[in-house]
């Protein structure tokens, strides 16, 4: 088994890519980091336990060392050991282990939709701002799972975490809760 440096972590994917949503393909190579795998299970590690299933960020899959023009693109944390594909990532680019157990100070969001109605009927819209907290890190002690928070959209990264969207931001960008 090969063993990685004191704060890094080896993971293993399925596949680089999210190529169908429910049965329907997706064109991977159109906004690619927008289908790019973000879920995975820990190789090894010295600090997370082997078969843990974590989400990271999707640099990892989507940053390339090197793309040789027409050629097949080397990625900059991928590492081939006895055969398999293994993810070089440092600990602070994991987001969450297990059931949404956060880490590195990151808090997992799941959108807040306001129904309007109107003379047409009802409509449902995505407040950009607010989100209904799924997963809080043990140092933001004002907020807890289920919390409506506010908090400014340039600093979210939406993610399509188990089928469905997830916003993920840093603890320090929670302006306040509801």
């Amino acid at each position: 088994m090969i063993t990685p440096t004191l704060t890094k972590c080896l993971v293993q994917i399925e596949k680089r890519r999210v190529d169908s949503v429910n049965g329907v393909s997706i064109d991977t190579t159109w906004n690619r980091e927008e289908h790019v795998t973000i879920e995975g299970v820990i190789y090894s590690s010295n600090i997370l336990k082997k078969g843990e299933k974590v989400c990271f960020s999707y640099q990892i899959v989507n940053e390339y060392a090197k793309q040789p023009d027409g050629g097949t693109p080397v990625h900059k944390f991928m590492i081939i050991h006895d055969g398999q594909e293994l993810w070089e990532m440092d600990i602070s680019d994991i987001f969450f282990k297990g059931n949404y157990e956060m880490l590195n100070s990151y808090v997992l969001l799941t959108p807040v939709h306001v129904e309007q109605s109107n003379v047409f009927g009802t409509t449902s819209t995505i407040q950009k701002h607010l989100g209904r907290v799924k997963g809080v890190p043990e140092c933001l002690k004002s907020v807890n799972v289920g919390d409506i928070v506010c908090f400014e959209p340039k600093y979210c990264q939406k993610n399509n975490i188990h089928g469905q969207e997830h916003y993920i931001i840093s603890a320090n960008r929670v302006l306040g809760k509801l």
